[in-house]
């Protein structure tokens, strides 16, 4: 009896191992077969999209919010690449739909993804629409600006236009005169007609708030990279071992340029000929830049990026730089362009932060005329600068005093 209880448990086990063999092999079958399907799966969207096309797109959902006297459109055309962390370096926009006409030469420098906030009220929003759809639609270069481009909107709530596309899709769907060129259809916009204050301080939060890049480079719509910018500075960065990680910033150099010598200027080379040729493009503001007579010696290698210096902000210095988005603070969104401290003030809280200031070299930003001058000499132009000075200051004051309980 013994012997034959001991043959069934062994025939039993035996059983039972063959069907798990059985079932393992089934299970590892399935797995091949999955992968293989996820494989074929991103090679297709590997070879129908630029490598980074795939990742989902969280950042980057339309949505409409409020913000005082200003509805903001966040989102509303979004590029068709995506990038995230460091992948790329994201430049952030803001302007009118008059600046619109530099977007062209700044993607092309740029090459990667772009932030833009448009102020669009009443009529002028149907002005954007069409600029907008033309440089997409018309140009040379709309492929790569419907790839890294994304843009906002915002209108003040006394001036929303009533015929807004309820979509993207809806946007896209208008059509446009390829023979009827925007840039000549009207100098001065819906926003000066009607006397609106630009609110450039809220422009430049709204094109940073959607950014999923790690670091980026705020400007104006008149300013433009050095080319190859991106892969030199993350190349750069990713050796770099300072001592004040999270509150450096990356300063770059301004050079005033006629927009007929763009294609000469694209490296420190050809930009220190051009400057030998033409000491004017050096205006007041890039004067007080205090490291410029260092940067303007000829480097080593011109193709690396490097740090020339790390210094501590002094004087009447402005610079415009690369920061990483999530550690810099946003910037006062009461104040505007009209205030002529939107951006002085900021550099004022980076300094009472103890933020450093290390200096690139090889890498430069050349500024175009103004596309868009709202501002004049007037009297009571100089009224208001004067008068933007002494309300600087006592905020200047103010806010050393806040800081200082917690140092």
């Amino acid at each position: 009896m013994k012997l034959v209880e001991r043959k069934l448990i062994i025939l039993a086990l035996s059983a039972l191992v063959g069907c798990s063999l059985i079932i393992s092999f089934w299970l590892l079958r399935i797995q091949e077969e999955d992968y293989l399907v996820f494989k074929r799966v991103v090679l297709k969207r590997r070879q129908s999209s630029p490598l980074r096309n795939f990742i989902d797109k969280r950042g980057a959902k339309f949505h409409v919010q409020q913000n005082g006297q200003y509805w903001i459109l966040y989102n509303y055309i979004v590029a068709k690449n995506f990038y995230v962390g460091n992948d790329s370096v994201s430049l952030a926009l803001h302007g009118e739909y008059t600046d619109l006409k530099a977007l062209g030469a700044v993607v092309r420098r740029w090459q990667g993804p772009i932030s833009l906030t448009l102020f669009a009220n009443g009529d002028d929003f149907r002005r954007a629409q069409y600029t907008i759809l033309y440089m997409i639609k018309c140009t040379l270069f709309g492929n790569e600006i419907r790839s890294y481009v994304t843009f906002h909107f915002i209108m003040h709530e006394d001036y929303i236009w009533s015929n807004i596309p309820k979509s993207e899709r809806a946007f896209m769907s208008r059509t446009v005169d390829c023979l009827s060129s925007p840039y000549k259809l009207h100098n001065e916009t819906y926003r000066q007609g009607v006397e609106l204050t630009y609110p450039s301080n809220m422009a430049r939060n709204v094109a940073r708030q959607t950014i999923s890049t790690y670091y980026i480079l705020s400007l104006d719509m008149n300013y433009l990279p050095s080319v190859k910018f991106i892969g030199k500075f993350l190349n750069m960065v990713h050796k770099l071992k300072l001592n004040n990680t999270f509150n450096t910033v990356y300063t770059l150099p301004v050079f005033n340029v006629a927009e007929s010598k763009l294609a000469l200027l694209e490296t420190k080379e050809g930009l220190l000929k051009y400057y030998e040729e033409d000491k004017l493009c050096l205006d007041e503001e890039s004067r007080n830049t205090p490291y410029l007579e260092t940067w303007l010696k000829p480097s080593s290698d011109p193709n690396v990026l490097s740090i020339l210096e790390t210094r501590k902000h002094v004087g009447l210095w402005f610079p415009w730089y690369v920061s990483a988005n999530e550690y810099e603070p946003f910037v006062d969104d009461r104040l505007h362009q009209e205030s002529l401290i939107d951006r002085w003030s900021h550099i004022d809280l980076l300094q009472a932060l103890g933020y450093d200031f290390a200096v690139i070299d090889n890498a430069f930003l050349l500024r175009l005329p103004l596309l868009n001058v709202s501002l004049t000499n007037s009297t009571s132009f100089q009224e208001a600068r004067n008068a933007s000075k002494l309300q600087h200051h006592e905020r200047l004051m103010i806010l050393r005093s806040f800081l200082m309980k917690f140092m």
